[in-house]
């Protein structure tokens, strides 16, 4: 066995031969400067540069001289608590602190000190100090604060440009890199983005890299950094001697180093820190982008709904104008003057073909000249038409979204242009296949037409279209001239044909009724033999359900329900049935329609449908007294289809007569309605029919009548 001396020999060989400094001494002798240490490592004079014999002789507080005079006292303090602790005989089991000295050769290091009590039972209270050099720790996390405040502002700046050259920046001036360069990732290639200031690499020399430059590529693609030496690097102009490392930057590219100090086989850890600091930049940058863009996506989403709210409310409102509009020209310049004043629209205009003209004319003009709209739809310019023109010929929507073209510069567009507008839009007023006419806008802003702007325009082109027929139609029963035209043809030229079922018996259009669901209820009358007669025959013949309404004889009168009914080409264009019979000896039809009908355009219409019928003539007619036909075409006007339907089917079942032949439930069954529903459209229908016969009482006249 070793001695006593031998093991302390032994420890103190392996105490020496270690980097820390480790000293035995008495806890009650640590403030001592003149202090004794049982036990201390030669490794004082690798960290102080003396052993602490020779500090303590040539300093008069010893120990205590060599410390940073900024941390003498947080030291001394440090020593007093653990003496403190051991006095109360309440000792942690280690104390630790790190402070600067000043090294014999005038540099400030910093040590890491651990202090370890021992407090043995009947011992003097001993303490185990273990010191060691951490400078270049210290060194490092400053150079890595001093790099970080140099870049603190590289996740604020506009553009992933300014952040790579601002990375460049800063690893020159706090790691001294001379040479180094960031190629960025862009539509398939690594663009070279920036370098460091006064480098020996030119940014607009360097090349675009991309899989043909293998090893910048595999670093991009893999991720994994290399060194290498500039020999391997042919587009590099630099010493083949010189140590490059290529660093990746995830999916934003990669970002080269020159060594010119000479090889080396690692990558360092400041261009480990470089490269994770900018591509962390590079990723909030992308994601702030990201975030951005969403917010403008959310923003732009958010006012085209507010501009759809308010398009759609503005598009009620031209309905009721429309709904409520008497004549043509005060529902056209209704929705002229309220498209003009909303937000965004600069003008607003309505063009249609007069009757005997080949071309569109401006019947309503608000926000612009007319003369100048009339003007423009005149030129004849095959290579940039004007959108109204397209559109009236087309009968599609025409938009332009930016007026101002790069290679035309049409009159049309001038004119747009000089009134404020960037964008038009030409909308079609088509209603049952029918164009009446255009209405084109103008808005303030390009592209100012989108989808639901374009879907609402749309659908007001088809309201407008139909409240032109219903006041054509208006027109054509009120109006004092009108235009009678008349066809004929064989027996089977008109559908109503399909009711015979005798080639001998007359069938004679009578009335039609749209009820709310779109069905079309056709009354036809039959005269002739009819003593057998099979509406399921009479079903399959002319696609839809067949019902006798009443029967008396030689003559019936039979209902027809179904989708469609042959007159709709006729009311869509504002005309009225006179007469539709067809007899024994053929077929014959007459027809008025409002006096600016243009009658050949409604003719061609006609023929697609029914190419058997023959023009027969065209008659101005000139009402005098109103005839029976008229006034149930004012009366037809005047009642909502149901009530119509069902006050003639209570005067067809006798039940205005006297006796009574049919109750109110009876007419009720026949029409598949309630009773009390019968009663109200037969009251609501008897007043009407009564202010026709002796006009509208209003209710102060009442009032005067029931106090005589």
């Amino acid at each position: 066995m070793p001695s006593s001396m031998d093991e302390k020999t032994i420890l103190r060989a392996i105490l020496d031969r270690i980097d820390e400094a480790v000293l035995l001494t008495s806890i009650e002798d640590l403030l001592d400067p003149d202090f004794t240490a049982e036990f201390v490592s030669s490794g004082y004079e690798a960290i102080w540069g003396d052993s602490l014999a020779q500090i303590a002789e040539t300093n008069p507080h010893g120990f205590f001289d060599t410390l940073h005079p900024e941390d003498s006292d947080d030291y001394r303090a440090f020593l007093e608590s653990i003496a403190a602790d051991a006095a109360a005989g309440n000792v942690a089991e280690r104390y630790a602190t790190e402070y600067r000295i000043e090294h014999t050769s005038g540099d400030t290091r910093w040590v890491h000190t651990d202090v370890y009590p021992l407090c043995l039972p009947d011992t003097t209270p001993r303490a185990v100090i273990v010191s060691r050099d951490v400078t270049v720790g210290h060194r490092r996390e400053r150079t890595l604060d001093s790099f970080h405040l140099a870049t603190k502002e590289i996740t604020s700046v506009d553009t992933p440009e300014k952040a790579c050259q601002l990375a460049m920046n800063a690893a020159a001036a706090v790691f001294g890199v001379d040479c180094a360069a960031v190629f960025r990732y862009d539509d398939g290639r690594l663009e070279p983005t920036a370098v460091t200031p006064d480098s020996a690499l030119a940014l607009e020399a360097l090349p675009r890299l991309d899989a043909d430059y293998s090893t910048a590529w595999s670093v991009f693609a893999t991720e994994q950094p290399v060194r290498r030496t500039a020999a391997d690097i042919e587009w590099l102009p630099i010493d083949e001697e010189t140590s490059v490392s290529m660093l990746p930057l995830g999916e934003h590219g990669i970002v080269i180093w020159i060594d010119e100090h000479g090889p080396a086989t690692e990558v360092s850890e400041a261009e480990h820190v470089v490269a994770a600091t900018l591509e962390g930049a590079l990723n909030h940058h992308r994601g702030r982008r990201a975030l951005r863009d969403r917010e403008r996506r959310l923003e732009a989403q958010t006012r085209r709904a507010s501009r759809l709210s308010r398009l759609t409310d503005l598009a009620y409102e031209i309905e009721t104008a429309v709904t409520n509009a008497r004549t043509r020209e005060e529902m056209e310049r209704a929705v002229c003057e309220r498209l003009a004043a909303a937000d965004r629209f600069v003008s607003a205009w309505i063009g249609a073909v007069e009757v005997g003209e080949d071309r569109l004319s401006p019947t309503t003009v608000v926000g612009t000249d007319p003369a100048q709209i009339e003007h423009r739809l005149n030129d004849t310019d095959p290579a940039d038409p004007h959108p109204a023109t397209d559109a009236w010929q087309t009968d599609q929507i025409e938009t332009v979204g930016e007026v101002v073209h790069r290679s035309r510069r049409s009159a049309w567009r001038q004119d747009v242009l000089e009134s404020g507008g960037s964008s038009l839009c030409s909308v079609p007023l088509t209603y049952q296949g029918i164009t009446h006419g255009v209405l084109t806008v103008v808005c303030d802003r390009p592209d100012g037409f989108d989808d639901p702007t374009v879907d609402v325009l749309a659908q007001l082109g088809t309201s407008i279209g139909h409240a032109i027929t219903a006041i054509d139609r208006r027109r054509a029963l009120e109006a004092e001239t009108t235009l009678e035209v008349a066809f004929s043809g064989p027996r089977s030229a008109l559908p109503i044909s399909a009711f015979a079922t005798d080639p001998e018996q007359t069938v004679r259009y009578e009335r039609v009724f749209r009820s709310p669901d779109g069905t079309a209820s056709i009354y036809v009358s039959v005269r002739g033999a009819i003593e057998s007669v099979s509406t399921a025959e009479l079903e399959a013949a002319v696609d839809g359900r067949v019902s006798i309404a009443s029967r008396r004889d030689h003559e019936m009168l039979l209902k027809r329900d179904g989708e469609e009914w042959f007159g709709s080409v006729i009311t869509d264009a504002g005309g009225v049935i006179r007469e539709a019979v067809v007899a024994a000896d053929g077929a014959r039809l007459v027809i008025e329609l409002p006096e600016k009908t243009e009658v050949r355009a409604f003719v061609d219409r006609l023929h697609e449908q029914y190419p058997a019928l023959s023009l027969e003539a065209i008659r101005r007619h000139q009402r005098t007294e109103p005839t029976t036909s008229e006034f149930r075409d004012r009366l037809e006007s005047t009642l909502s289809d149901r009530q119509h339907e069902t006050l003639q089917a209570a005067h067809q079942m006798g039940y205005f007569r006297w006796p009574r032949e049919h109750t109110s439930e009876e007419v009720a069954d026949r029409l598949d309605i309630t009773q009390p529903t019968v009663t109200k459209h037969l009251r609501l229908a008897e007043g009407k029919l009564f202010d026709l016969l002796f006009g509208s009482a209003d209710t102060s006249d009442r009032t005067r009548l029931s106090e005589r």
